[in-house]
C-alpha cells in the first residue's frame, strides 16, 4: 500500500503535458547478416507539436548518421506540401527496429508520409507500406535491397510502394563450386521483376513518382500541386543599371582596342582573340537588354568587361610595366570596400540582399588577389588579379544598389550571424546526407566548395555572406539529389517544378512587403539557361533567396540568447524544466522512503 501512495505522489509532480496524436508508420529496412542482406522492419513514429522548427530524433537501435539529414528533409518537404512554416512547430520521430538498419535514406520518404499526416491529422493505412528517399522537390528517389525489403513487407502488409521505376530490379546472386579440394563463390546479377515477385509473396507491388502519390496510397487524401501564377518574372529593376553597364563597358572596348591597334608585339594575336571574345559578350548584353532579361544583359556586360581588362593588363605588361605596378592599389581598394560594405547596416531583407551580393563579390575578389600572388606564372597572375579587380568593381554596383533599398527594419548583427550560422548547419547537413547516397560529382564537390566558402565568410565576420553562400551550397546539394540517376523528361518535370516554386516564393515575398531583387535575378538567369541542371541551380537560388525572411525572421529578439528560441516558446521550456524537476524530486522522495522503511 505505502508503494502505491509513493508512486501517486510522484506522478502527483509531474505536470500535464499536451500533445497531438501520434502517427506510426511501418518502413521495411535491411540489416546485414553472415549469408547477406536481409529484410527487416521498423516502426517510425512521429508527433508534432506548437514550437520553433526543432526536430527531435530517437533511433534504437542506433542508425547510421544519415538519417537525420533525411528526417530534417522530410520535414522541411512535409511542411511545404501542406503549406505550413516547419518553424511553427517541433517534431518528434522515433525509429525502433528489431535489429540493426542499414542507413536512413531509404525511410526519408517513409517519414515524410508520417509527418504529413501528424500535421493534418489523418489516419493512415496500416496495409501499406513504402522504400524510397525524399528528394527537395518533393519525388521519390531510388533505392537499393527492395527485394529483401519486399519480403520483410509481405508479413505485415498488401501494398508496397517503391520509387518509380523500380518495379524491375537487378538481385545479386551466389553460387557456391566445389573444384577438388578447392571452393569457389561467385556472384552474378540478374534482373528480377518485383510485381511478379510481389505477387508470390502475397503482395501488391506498386510505383509512386512523389510524395503526393504516396500519402494518397495510404491516406485516400488527394493533395493537388498548386496552381501556377504564369506572369514571366523579369529584372526591371535592373533596366537602367544594364544599359549604363552596356555603354561603359563599350567605352572600355574601345579605348583597349585602340590601344591594341597601336600594338605590334609577338601577343597581338591573343590579345585581339580576347578582345574578339569581349565583343561577343556585348552582343550578347544587347541583345538580352532588347528582350527585356535586364540582369542577364548586366551578367554579360560583366563577362565582356572581364575579357577586356585582361586584356589591357596583358598588354601593358607586354609593354614592359611590372605586374606590381599594374595592379598597385588593388589590394587597397578591396580592402575600402570591406571597410565600407561593413558599415553598411541593412535595412529590410531587400538591402540585405544586395549586401550580401556585395560581401561575396569582395570576398571572392579577395581570394582572387590571394591566388594571384601565390602564382609563379605572370600570366596567371595577371588573370586572377584582373577576376579580382572587376569583381571589386561588380561589388560596388551592388553596394550602391543596397542603398536605394535601405527601407524597413535595421537587421542587427546578432540576427544576422545566428541566421549565417543556421544556415551553413543546414548546408552541412544537407552535403553530408547527399554525400551518403551519392557518388561524388561536380555538383556535390559545388556544394563542398559552396560550405567552405561559408564557412570562411563567418569566420571573417562576412555574415551577409556567409547565409548566402550556406545557401547556394545547400541547393547544389539538393539539385545533385533530384538529378542522380533521372532521365531527360523526370529532369524536366523537375525544371518545371523548381520554376513554380520560385514563382510562388517571390509572389510570397513581395505580399510581405519585399522585392526579392536578387531572387528575381537569379530567376531571370534560370530562363536563359540551355542546361537543365543549370537552370535548376538558379531556380534553387531564386527559390531560397525569396524565403530568406524565414531564416532572418525565426531568429532570437535582441537581448536573448543564442538558442533558437522565440520568446512565445518560453512556455514550453517551462514545462520541460517543471517536468524534469517533478521527475527528479519524485525519485528522492521515492529513494527517501524506500530507505526508510527498508
Amino acid at each position: 500500500m505505502k508503494r502505491v501512495i509513493i508512486i501517486l505522489c510522484l506522478f502527483a509532480l509531474i505536470p500535464p503535458v499536451t500533445s497531438q496524436d501520434a502517427v506510426t508508420i511501418t518502413a521495411p529496412a535491411v540489416q546485414r547478416t553472415p549469408s547477406g542482406l536481409e529484410g527487416v522492419l521498423s516502426y517510425i513514429t512521429v508527433y508534432t507539436e506548437e514550437g520553433s522548427g526543432h526536430v527531435y530524433i530517437d533511433t534504437w537501435p542506433l542508425a547510421e548518421v544519415d538519417i537525420q539529414g533525411s528526417a530534417r528533409l522530410a520535414v522541411q518537404v512535409a511542411c511545404d506540401v501542406v503549406n505550413k512554416n516547419h518553424t511553427d512547430y517541433d517534431f518528434f520521430i522515433t525509429v525502433r527496429s528489431d535489429s540493426p538498419i542499414i542507413g536512413g535514406p531509404s525511410a526519408g520518404g517513409a517519414i515524410t508520409v508520417a509527418v504529413i499526416a501528424a500535421l493534418q491529422g489523418w489516419e493512415l493505412d496500416p496495409d501499406v507500406v513504402m522504400s524510397g528517399t525524399i528528394n527537395p522537390d518533393e519525388t521519390v528517389g531510388p533505392v537499393g535491397g527492395l527485394y529483401q525489403k519486399a519480403q520483410a513487407a509481405s508479413e505485415v502488409a498488401d501494398y508496397f510502394l517503391v520509387p518509380e521505376g523500380q518495379a524491375t530490379i537487378l538481385v545479386e546472386e551466389q553460387k557456391t563450386v566445389q573444384e577438388g579440394p578447392f571452393i569457389y563463390v561467385t556472384t552474378t546479377q540478374k534482373e528480377v521483376d518485383l510485381v511478379e515477385e510481389g505477387k508470390k509473396m502475397g503482395l501488391e507491388v506498386r510505383e509512386i513518382y512523389d510524395i503526393r502519390d504516396a500519402v494518397y496510397s495510404f491516406t485516400g487524401k488527394k493533395i493537388e500541386l498548386p496552381q501556377v501564377k504564369g506572369e514571366p518574372i523579369k529584372a526591371d529593376f535592373m533596366k537602367p543599371y544594364a544599359q549604363e553597364e552596356i555603354q561603359e563597358t563599350e567605352e572600355e572596348y574601345t579605348a583597349t582596342k585602340t590601344r591594341i591597334n597601336s600594338y605590334s608585339g609577338l601577343y597581338k594575336k591573343d590579345l585581339e582573340g580576347l578582345l574578339e571574345s569581349a565583343q561577343e559578350e556585348i552582343d550578347n548584353a544587347k541583345e538580352t537588354y532588347t528582350s527585356g532579361d535586364y540582369y542577364t544583359s548586366v551578367s554579360a556586360s560583366f563577362v565582356a568587361g572581364l575579357y577586356i581588362t585582361y586584356a589591357d593588363n596583358l598588354l601593358s605588361y607586354f609593354e614592359d610595366q611590372a605586374v606590381e605596378d599594374i595592379f598597385s592599389g588593388l589590394d587597397e581598394y578591396l580592402t575600402q570596400l570591406s571597410e565600407e560594405v561593413t558599415r553598411e547596416c541593412p535595412r529590410g531583407m531587400t538591402a540585405l540582399q544586395c549586401i550580401a551580393a556585395a560581401q561575396k563579390r569582395i570576398f571572392e575578389a579577395e581570394e582572387s588577389l590571394k591566388g594571384a600572388q601565390q602564382e609563379d606564372s605572370v600570366f596567371k597572375y595577371i588573370e586572377y588579379a584582373s577576376y579580382a579587380q572587376k569583381r571589386g568593381e561588380s561589388a560596388e554596383f551592388w553596394i550602391t544598389l543596397s542603398r536605394d533599398y535601405q527601407k524597413g527594419d535595421i537587421i542587427d548583427e546578432l540576427t544576422l550571424r545566428t541566421a549565417a550560422s543556421s544556415m551553413v548547419n543546414t548546408a552541412q547537413l544537407s552535403l553530408v546526407y547527399a554525400s551518403s547516397i551519392l557518388p561524388q560529382s561536380t555538383l556535390l564537390k559545388g556544394a563542398e566548395e559552396g560550405l567552405e566558402t561559408a564557412q570562411n565568410e563567418f569566420a571573417a565576420g562576412a555574415y551577409c555572406a556567409a547565409l548566402f553562400s550556406g545557401l547556394e551550397s545547400k541547393v547544389y546539394s539538393e539539385v545533385a539529389l533530384i538529378t542522380y540517376a533521372s532521365d531527360e523528361s523526370i529532369i524536366k518535370e523537375s525544371v518545371e517544378r523548381a520554376r513554380e516554386r520560385a514563382s510562388d516564393a517571390i509572389e510570397e515575398s513581395r505580399i510581405r512587403g519585399i522585392e526579392p531583387v536578387l531572387a528575381v535575378s537569379y530567376y531571370e538567369l534560370a530562363e536563359s539557361q540551355e542546361n537543365a541542371v543549370t537552370t535548376l541551380i538558379y531556380l534553387g537560388y531564386a527559390e531560397e533567396i525569396a524565403s530568406i525572411h524565414s531564416y532572418i525572421e525565426g531568429q532570437p529578439v535582441e537581448g536573448l540568447e543564442v538558442s533558437g528560441e522565440k520568446p512565445e516558446d518560453a512556455g514550453t521550456s517551462h514545462e520541460l524544466l517543471f517536468l524534469g524537476i517533478g521527475i527528479f524530486m519524485g525519485m528522492v522522495i521515492f529513494w527517501g522512503i524506500t530507505r526508510a522503511t527498508r
